[in-house]
């Protein structure tokens, strides 16, 4: 069962998802770990996974973007959500 079965949710929908609920900023995730680990001399260590994070997102994004306006612009009857196939 897919997630937008579950949450019958419309293909535009999916694609804001898709973009929107997952994306970390550089601007909430650094004073979090400011705050969470106040005076650690690492702080530039622990930041570092969120500033690798952010640049990999937005070209995952940026990849991506082509596919979901071919299946956005299919028409509506013909939108199926890819499923994945174990390469094994």
């Amino acid at each position: 069962m897919s997630s937008s079965a579950l949450f019958k949710l419309k293909s535009s929908d999916i694609a804001a998802v898709v973009y929107c609920a997952s994306h970390k900023s550089i601007t909430l995730g650094i004073p979090v770990i400011e705050i969470i680990f106040e005076g650690n001399q690492n702080i530039s260590y622990l930041a570092t996974p969120l500033l690798l994070y952010n640049p990999i997102q937005i070209v995952f994004g940026g990849m991506t973007l082509t596919y979901f306006q071919k299946w956005l612009g299919s028409p509506k009857g013909s939108r199926v959500l890819p499923t994945y196939q174990s390469q094994v």
